[in-house]
C-alpha cells in the first residue's frame, strides 16, 4: 500500500478497459473517497479526463490511517476500479 504524509496532495488515477484490454471512454466516471473513520469524504464525478481511459483526481487528506478510493464508470462498459493508501501523522501538523 502507498504511504503519504499527512497534508500531502496526491493523485488518485484510474485507467478503464474492456474486456480486450483497450482503453475505454465511459459515460460517466464517478469517485468515491472514504476517510479512515469510514465517512466518505468525496463522491461525485469531478475528475479529470488527460487521455482515453484515464482518469484522475487531485486530493490531499486532512487525518491519518488508511483510506479507500473508488471508481465507477457506465456506460457501454461498466467497470469499477478500487484502491487504498495509508496517510501518516505529522509531528509538525
Amino acid at each position: 500500500m502507498t504511504e503519504f504524509t499527512i497534508g500531502q496532495q496526491l493523485r488518485l488515477q484510474c485507467l478503464f478497459k474492456d474486456l480486450n484490454g483497450v482503453p475505454i471512454a465511459p459515460s460517466t466516471v464517478t469517485l468515491s473517497i472514504r476517510k479512515p473513520d469510514g465517512v466518505v469524504d468525496y463522491t461525485g464525478t469531478g475528475v479529470t479526463n488527460p487521455s482515453t481511459g484515464v482518469y484522475y483526481r487531485d486530493y490531499t487528506p486532512a487525518v491519518w490511517g488508511e483510506y479507500q478510493y473508488r471508481f465507477v464508470a457506465t456506460g457501454a462498459v461498466i467497470v469499477a476500479v478500487e484502491g487504498r493508501f495509508d496517510v501518516r501523522s505529522s509531528d509538525f501538523v
